[in-house]
Parts: C-alpha cells; structure tokens; sequence
C-alpha cells in the first residue's frame, strides 16, 4: 500500500508541476512581450523648442522636422506641437489693408 500511495503522490505532484511551469512561462513571456513594447519608440525625438526644432544638434525647420519624423504619427504629443508652431508661423505676416 506504501507504494501506490506515493505513485498517488506523484501522479498528483506532477500536474500540479506542470501547471506552475506554464504559469512562470507565460509571465516570462508576458515580461519580456512588454519590454520588447516599451523599447520601441516611435522614432519621434524629443526637442526643447516645437518651433526651431533641434535634432541631435542639427537645427531644422518644422517644415523638415515633420517631413523626416511626424508622416503618420497624428497623436505623437511632439509632432502636435511642431504642427501647432508650423500653423502659427505659415500663418505670421502683415496684413494687406486694402
């Protein structure tokens, strides 16, 4: 009776085993699925000045800044900012009195 009760046992311990793997392998998995998210940037670099844009010490003009870095990335914070200072000075001038 010894014997069938620790093949009992183990046959026991055994699924319960495997269940504890999948569960630290999926949160393994899970971990590393978020690093691998927050690592990716989206390529926007962050400036000082919407502006006159500055980009790894190389001015730029917002114009260039949302050519190279703000084609398709609508809700990126900086390129609503550099939008938002690109209206502003298409939009700078004097005013024709008629």
């Amino acid at each position: 009776m010894a014997k069938s009760t620790l093949l009992a046992k183990k046959i026991h311990l055994k699924p319960l085993q495997n269940q504890t793997m999948k569960n630290k392998l999926f949160t393994a998995i899970i971990c590393l699925f978020s690093l691998t998210l927050a690592g990716c940037g989206d390529g926007v670099p962050k400036i000082d000045d919407p502006a006159k844009p500055v980009v790894d010490g190389k001015a730029m003009t917002t114009n260039d800044f949302i050519g190279k870095y703000c084609i398709g990335k609508r809700d990126n914070p900086t390129c609503i900012k550099v939008v938002a200072a690109y209206h502003k000075e298409s939009t700078r001038g004097k005013i024709n009195k008629w």
